[in-house]
């Protein structure tokens, strides 16, 4: 043994020159050692920089759907009797309320302890009538028992006061206290600042109605062409009046003067109208009876006015009981005597029967409570209402979402009424005012997001206007009366729509660029065209976007039907190229094998060339000379678009049954012709097979056409400068060399043994790659894919300059869209801190981060099967 051993040391030194040191030096332990703990601390640091990023996404998110919470209530009698309250309303601070009478009288109030503040009549001399104050604005309107107007404004002034401006009985305020002044509170601010809040009141001189029975009902609004009024009095006398108010710039005060429109007179026998409210534009004007009956009025022009719609608002079995505005003065409330509450809005769908085209309809049932709805208050920033009952239960809901947020209930004693009369919610939706048998109730609430639904957020909504529920997301409006719309899924469809159309350009081109660079290319041409690709992944995807946007998008538009045939064209041209570069003798084809690459180059810009040649003649045969046109519907037949999508698919199912069948046939029948022959005959075989195709393509769009379908309103639709078509080839080309680098990283670590067995074998190259190669390293391919589609997932510039920022769910390829990336990127920084809108901007991050982990959960999943497969091999 030791002979052996001494001969092999031996051995070795003759080797290598020195005796080899099998023992480790303590530098590469120590250096295996770092390395393990730092790939341990950095594999376990991902894991948990994900999860926190997942799990700082939740706590943002979350909060969305935390229920309502009622933070404090208090209590106190009315120390002066009010007459039924027409209206009644809060401050910002909570500090005081003000509450106006059908007397015309206007009381004031401290929340604190409910001492009053004053009490005073607005209306002018007389017996007041009739009385209007609109819930979401300052608006008032007082109508008289011998046929007089008055309209004006009660809202809740605040003022700060300025140093010399504070009087000495409210220099002890401490910070936080109040105190009584002026009819109003004062308060003293954190900052020190002294603060007055009063019931500001400007109300002008009555005028006259142009009748003198006493007013029944009115309504008042303030419109972009001026004040509107209209009245209607004991002798059913219907009047619309256009008001103008001008300034006496002596005495400061306003002088009325309007302009009477007569409207009829309505017939009496069955008893006037219970209720009448006119539209925010002073173009409806509805009038209602208890018996549920609601007449529609178009007052739009008000010298031929005409009665447009006639409905029930309630069931036989019910009585309407309540009939009010919600924010905006478009959605009607109707509460009914069984408790029944539901929003209507007028729609104008294309089969309205009505003259004005408008049909008022039923939109949103809500919760009801168990009695008659006696009292409403809205909202004056949300679609918020409140629904006060008979038996004393109050009900905060949602009417977009058709959710009941909060339930509240006035405790009184059994033997008094109990029936709600009079509602309001403070103008920072934090606190809930109702008055019941002269018996004030506050509640402090937390509504928490009120809006934020799963129903609103993934769902289909009514929103005030549509014709019918749909998914829409809109989070800023040019009023305050706007309705937000939260709905996520046209951004998922938007994201997915923007990952389709780039995979379906970029996912071809990088795949069979890296088969080709891996198995066909010269490894001197290899070395300089795989750089040159990867060099394409550091172009900044905002210079992408700047390019599609600003370049490509116009360029496209003006050469639609160029770029539509060289889709087709350019590939038929290079497949034409590389069968004409059969019909080369062998031995020229040997010798310019090396120009091959560039030769067959060639065949691109010719094929688009080809293309534009041939665009004008494809518009004409197919799209009637005008494309534009044809897209939006207003010209030819559908057998164009049919062609467009039936003609890849057509050829894609001919070249595969082409390879099944006449390929084992063509070899057997080949076996002794030369190369020239073979090469012929192939090319006039591709040429009979191309005519084949278009001609089954054309006979099958024709009989799609015939059928009565057209593919115009879903993939194919009106032409949108920046759509998905120009997205898809901008973002292609971002791709593109992500996935070209590991595709062809997996091509090339296929082991060489496979390869040289099977050219041993007798294979050609190709179908060594398609057989061999691909199947071995198709999950090194399938996972170049998926990071592809990560990439284009998460892509936000391009799709943000380049989409047009459209959140609608269209799949036509020449409209626009709108990704969860760019819907984040575009809004955050106007959201409002933990706002609604800011959190569902968060949970849209979080939809997105969930998409993306599915997908590559899904992925790997695949991709370790075909791991399995190619160990099998």
């Amino acid at each position: 043994m030791k002979k052996n051993a001494s001969k092999t040391a031996q051995d070795a030194r003759a080797f290598s020159g020195r005796t080899r040191d099998r023992k480790t030096k303590s530098i590469v332990k120590l250096g295996d050692k770092l390395s393990r703990i730092v790939i341990t601390v950095g594999g376990i640091g991902t894991i948990v920089a994900v999860l926190g990023v997942c799990v700082f996404l939740l706590s943002v998110a979350l909060p969305l759907f935390f229920d309502a919470e009622v933070e404090s209530e208090t209590s106190f009698a009315v120390q002066t009797a009010i007459v039924v309250p027409v209206r009644v309303k809060l401050d910002e601070q909570i500090q005081l309320a003000w509450a106006l009478d059908q007397d015309g009288f206007l009381e004031t109030w401290r929340l604190d302890n409910g001492a009053s503040l004053g009490r005073r009549r607005v209306a002018a001399a007389g017996k007041v009538s009739a009385v209007m104050a609109d819930p979401a604005s300052p608006d008032i309107a007082f109508g008289f028992d011998d046929g007089r107007l008055q309209v004006g404004k009660i809202e809740i002034e605040t003022k700060y006061l300025a140093e010399e401006e504070i009087p000495e009985e409210l220099s002890g305020i401490e910070p936080g206290g109040i105190q009584p002044y002026d009819g109003g509170i004062a308060s003293l601010t954190p900052l020190g600042q002294f603060r007055l809040d009063r019931v500001k009141i400007s109300i002008d001189d009555p005028f006259n109605s142009g009748g003198s029975a006493p007013i029944h009902r009115l309504d008042y609004v303030v419109t972009i062409q001026g004040p509107r009024l209209c009245s209607l009095g004991e002798d059913g006398a219907l009047r619309y009046l256009s008001i103008e108010r001008r300034r006496n710039l002596l005495t400061g005060k306003y002088r009325i003067r309007s302009e009477e429109f007569d409207l009829g007179a309505l017939d009496t026998a069955g008893g006037l109208p219970d209720f009448m409210l006119l539209s925010t534009l002073g173009d409806q004007l509805y009038l209602a009876w208890k018996n549920g009956k609601l007449l529609r009025i178009n007052v739009l022009d008000p010298e031929q006015s005409f009665h447009a719609e006639e409905l029930t608002l309630v069931d036989d079995d019910e009585s309407l009981t309540h009939l009010d505005y919600l924010l905006g003065r478009t959605t009607l409330i109707v509460g009914s005597s069984s408790g029944r509450t539901s929003a209507w809005f007028g729609v104008k769908p294309k089969s309205a029967s009505t003259k004005d085209g408008i049909v008022t309809r039923r939109a949103h049932e809500l919760a009801g409570g168990g009695s008659a709805m006696t009292a409403s208050g809205v909202s004056t920033r949300s679609r918020l209402l409140l629904s006060g009952y008979a038996d004393g239960g109050i009900s905060v809901q949602d009417v977009t979402a058709e959710a009941e947020v909060l339930r509240l209930e006035v405790a009184v004693k059994s033997s008094q009424s109990t029936a709600i009369e009079a509602l309001a919610i403070s103008p920072r939706e934090d606190a809930v005012l109702a008055i019941t048998n002269g018996k004030i109730a506050l509640w402090r609430v937390d509504l928490k997001h009120p809006t934020a639904r799963l129903g609103t957020l993934f769902g289909r909504v009514w929103y005030e206007g549509s014709e019918e529920p749909s998914h829409t997301w809109q989070t800023t409006g040019g009023s305050d009366d706007f309705e937000p719309k939260l709905g996520f899924l046209p951004m998922v469809f938007g994201t997915l729509k923007a990952t389709f159309y780039s995979l379906l350009f970029g996912v071809p081109i990088a795949l069979l660029a890296a088969i080709y660079t891996s198995e066909f290319m010269s490894p001197k041409a290899k070395g300089r065209v795989k750089p040159a690709i990867e060099f394409m992944a550091s172009l900044p995807s905002v210079v992408l976007g700047f390019l599609a946007a600003l370049v490509f998008a116009p360029f496209i538009e003006n050469v639609i039907p160029v770029v539509i045939a060289s889709f087709f064209l350019m590939p038929l041209a290079f497949v034409l190229g590389a069968y004409l570069w059969q019909l080369m003798p062998q031995e020229r084809a040997l010798r310019f094998r090396s120009w091959r690459l560039a030769t067959m180059g060639l065949c691109l810009p010719a094929g688009l060339l080809l293309a534009w040649l041939m665009g004008p003649l494809v518009e004409r045969l197919f799209f009637e000379s005008d494309i534009r046109s044809w897209l939006d519907g207003q010209v030819g037949s559908a057998i164009g678009g049919w062609l467009l999508l039936v003609l890849p698919l057509t050829a894609g199912v001919a070249i595969t049954i082409s390879g099944r069948l006449s390929h084992p046939w063509i070899r057997k029948l080949s076996a002794d012709w030369s190369r020239r022959r073979f090469a012929t005959f192939e090319l006039l075989r591709f040429a009979a097979l191309c005519a084949l195709v278009f001609a089954v393509a054309v006979g099958i769009a024709w009989m799609i056409s015939a059928m009565g379908f057209d593919a115009r309103g879903s993939f194919l639709g009106t032409y949108i400068q920046r759509n998905a078509f120009v997205v898809g080839f901008a973002m292609g080309f971002a791709i593109i060399p992500i996935i070209y680098t590991i595709a062809e990283d997996a091509l090339a670590a296929v082991p060489t043994h496979l390869r040289a067995a099977s050219l041993g074998a007798g294979a050609t190259e190709w179908q060594t790659a398609t057989r061999i190669i691909i199947p071995t390293a198709a999950s090194g391919l399938f996972s170049a894919v998926m990071i592809g589609l990560g990439r284009a997932v998460g892509e936000t510039m391009i799709v943000l300059m380049a989409a047009g920022n459209t959140a609608i769910m269209d799949a036509n390829i020449f409209n626009g869209f709108r990704t969860l990336a760019a819907t984040i990127a575009v809004e955050i920084p106007e959201a409002v801190r933990d706002g609604t809108h800011y959190r569902t901007l968060y949970l849209a991050a979080l939809v997105l981060f969930s998409l993306t982990f599915v997908i590559n959960a899904l992925a790997e999943t695949i991709r370790q099967r075909f791991r399995k497969r190619a160990f099998q091999l």
